[in-house]
């Protein structure tokens, strides 16, 4: 109370904030606001998140976005491989250290860590602290979250908001509780083999999320998108084993292991304690920085965005996707930054009732780096979008990339780092997106040949098993008909909803001059997903 009373009264204050706002573009006004109606409140709310359970207070305002990280090795984990009796043990005992959204993937129980020849297999968590020349064992999963992930969408929330209604908010699914932890270091089975290449059982591939909504008073708009800046917002990395979340069970010497057989290629040590019970947590990662979000939005389409339903829209998410990479991979050359230090990523949300996702850019130094808000100027984000459509878009129509790339590839959207997204990355619907962002219709000019030629493919693959399959004209767009002439297939724009209450105007001329011809079953269809699920085609001929 004593240093509240001082804030808000102290004529220093302003003087020091001056000086600190010297030669930059910093408004002091701002910040003395901040430091006198906010500061105290945000060390509170800090202090008071489970999450951060640092000792020094310091170090836990960091993590919480209060303080900078800079100069604090506080998000570093270490993976021992044996136990901790002194402090000289740790250079011996550790194996390996990463940044904790790195850990809680690659020392997730079952990695494989390779040193000097030998195999070291990652089995749980432990910790340390050091009196003198001592070691004592501390509980290496104290700091824990309570977050819901929907089963569906997967869209996910913390336990301050919305998570506590049992059904999804975007698409009603079931929403799945469980547990966050993020652990103060790992620890490996303290035994090794020569190195094999045995196989990693652990399935880890954890994302950033973010897990907020946008409020409404933050979002303006530019061009075709809905904008917000959220400065100092909690991204959350979660591995949850694939939605089986680990079981853990903690041990005689104060480490915790994950007692579950299926991710390791050999079992446990005998004297790990694994009988069953215990605790089943997910490994998490929350870090505070700043967030650049976008909601694109569809003129001339009554859903007034892109559907993100699989089964109404097949490549909505793929576009959404696509898009992502596109802008950071734009940005990298717009800004003069790399890759690196931007994170993108997409977050379930809904527009007059339909399925889309929220496309976030988020700085990848913890508490921020000024890039996304940056971004989020609206001068500058119109700039950036005529940029990827312009000098970008060139570059991929251009005959050299275009005829060799079907898809994506590492000179178009594919990277190291966004290898779990290979399989959605196409550059022409990232061009398309791009359109919309810009407030244009779609362009359907990058798939009209594509339409004809995948509808011809199909119908030359299936013409011996099913006689009387053929291709024909649906207005201006190309149909793939079968049974005997009674129903057909309308192959359009990969983004096109497949609701017939929203269908675009070619749609409906499309439909009309099928039924006009006694073809009353009519379905629709698009190159994206004919190229990549043939299938698709084969469920409507049966």
């Amino acid at each position: 109370d004593f240093i509240e009373r001082w804030i808000g009264s102290s004529a220093e204050i302003e003087g020091i904030v001056e000086r600190f706002c010297a030669h930059t573009t910093v408004n002091p006004s701002s910040v003395v606001e901040w430091v006198k109606k906010s500061l105290v409140g945000d060390i509170d709310a800090a202090v008071a998140d489970p999450f951060f359970a640092h000792e020094e207070l310091s170090e836990l305002l960091a993590n919480g976005g209060v303080l900078p990280m800079f100069g604090f090795p506080t998000r570093v984990r270490d993976l021992y491989r044996g136990k901790v009796t002194s402090r000289k043990d740790v250079n011996v005992k550790k194996l390996a250290d990463r940044p904790m959204n790195l850990a809680v993937t690659m020392f997730a129980p079952g990695r494989i860590t390779v040193r000097d020849g030998g195999e070291h297999i990652s089995a749980g968590f432990a910790a340390y602290k050091f009196k003198g020349n001592s070691a004592q064992a501390i509980n290496p999963i104290v700091s824990r979250l309570e977050v819901a992930r929907c089963t569906s969408c997967e869209r996910l929330v913390t336990a301050s908001g919305e998570d506590s209604q049992a059904a999804c908010p975007v698409c009603g699914s079931e929403m799945k509780r469980f547990p966050l932890v993020q652990p103060a270091g790992f620890r490996t089975t303290y035994t090794n083999t020569d190195f094999d290449d045995v196989e990693d059982l652990s399935r880890s591939n954890a994302l950033a999320q973010l897990a907020v909504d946008v409020p409404a008073d933050a979002i303006e708009r530019v061009a075709g998108l809905e904008v917000a800046i959220l400065e100092q917002t909690s991204l959350l990395t979660v591995n949850d084993n694939s939605g089986k979340l680990f079981a853990v069970r903690k041990q005689a010497d104060g480490s915790v292991v994950c007692t579950d057989p299926d991710l390791y290629a050999n079992p446990l040590p005998n004297w790990i304690d694994s009988t069953p019970g215990g605790d089943s947590i997910a490994l998490g990662d929350v870090r505070k920085t700043d967030v650049l979000t976008l909601v694109v939005e569809q003129q001339g389409s009554s859903t007034g965005t892109v559907s993100t339903d699989a089964d109404l829209c097949p490549a909505g998410l793929p576009g959404m996707h696509s898009f992502s990479q596109l802008l950071r991979r734009a940005a990298h050359a717009f800004l003069d930054i790399d890759e690196s230090e931007l994170v993108v990523g997409l977050q379930p949300t809904s527009r007059n009732g339909v399925m889309t996702h929220r496309v976030y850019l988020a700085d990848a130094l913890d508490n921020g780096a000024g890039f996304a808000v940056e971004l989020g100027d609206p001068d500058t984000l119109e700039q950036l979008l005529e940029f990827v459509r312009t000098d970008v878009g060139a570059s991929l129509e251009a005959e050299a990339h275009a005829s060799s790339c079907s898809s994506s590839c590492p000179q178009c959207l594919r990277s190291y780092d966004n290898r779990f997204v290979h399989w959605a990355l196409d550059w022409r619907l990232a061009l398309d997106v791009t359109d919309l962002a810009l407030g244009r219709p779609l362009d359907q000019s990058h798939w009209r040949k594509r339409m004809e030629a995948a509808a011809q493919r199909s119908v030359e693959a299936l013409s011996e098993s099913s006689p009387g399959i053929a291709v024909r004209n649906a207005g201006e767009l190309p149909a793939i008909t079968f049974g005997g002439g009674a129903s057909a297939v309308v192959v359009g724009h990969p983004l096109w909803t497949r609701d017939p209450r929203s269908y675009v105007s070619e749609q409906d001329v499309a439909v009309r001059a099928l039924n006009s011809e006694g073809i009353s079953n009519v379905s629709f269809s698009d190159p994206f997903e004919l190229e990549r699920s043939p299938g698709a085609l084969l469920r409507w001929l049966m």
